[in-house]
């Protein structure tokens, strides 16, 4: 409530307006609605659940901003099903490897990457991986090495005291 109501206060002062008491009142009041029994999700893990539903819009913006692909020039039907298979590819293998480096990131040390960079770093890297897959699969291996210490640099989450991570909630 003390967050909720200081963050009304910030954006309050930079919209210069007064925060009513109606606001305030209903700042201490969080409503979960869902279908699902309370034998199958008791309610003290409905807001555990809620909050995995972020990962899902993360994925879309990942698509989105990463590998633009809300973006689609007006071209003929043949092109546009090869910009959309190759983009599909990209997108799986990066997947693929995000997945893998987050998981053994996780097992490791109990550290999550951060989704969103990881994708951003991947992306940089797909020229280097095509070049590798196609010209000299021996240079694969050292690859992969640069992306995982790119991600282990450049890509971890900040652990927020308090606050339950994505994987924590799906190891529960």
């Amino acid at each position: 409530v003390a967050k909720k109501l200081a963050h009304q206060k910030v954006v309050a002062r930079k919209k210069q307006i007064t925060i009513s008491s109606k606001s305030i009142d209903l700042s201490v009041v969080n409503i979960y609605i869902t279908n699902v029994s309370a034998d199958i999700l008791p309610k003290e893990n409905i807001y555990l659940i809620y909050t995995l539903r972020w990962q899902i819009e993360i994925i879309f913006k990942i698509l989105k901003s990463v590998f633009n692909f809300d973006k689609v020039k007006t071209v003929k039907p043949e092109r546009i099903l090869c910009h959309l298979y190759s983009t599909l590819i990209k997108i799986m293998l990066s997947f693929k490897i995000v997945f893998c480096i987050r998981n053994l990131m996780y097992s490791y040390g109990s550290k999550e990457i951060s989704e969103y960079k990881a994708f951003k770093i991947i992306h940089s890297f797909l020229g280097e991986i095509k070049d590798a897959l196609f010209y000299s699969t021996s240079k694969l291996k050292t690859v992969f090495g640069k992306i995982i210490d790119s991600i282990i640099s450049n890509g971890m989450k900040s652990k927020n005291k308090n606050k339950v991570t994505s994987l924590e909630i799906l190891n529960l």
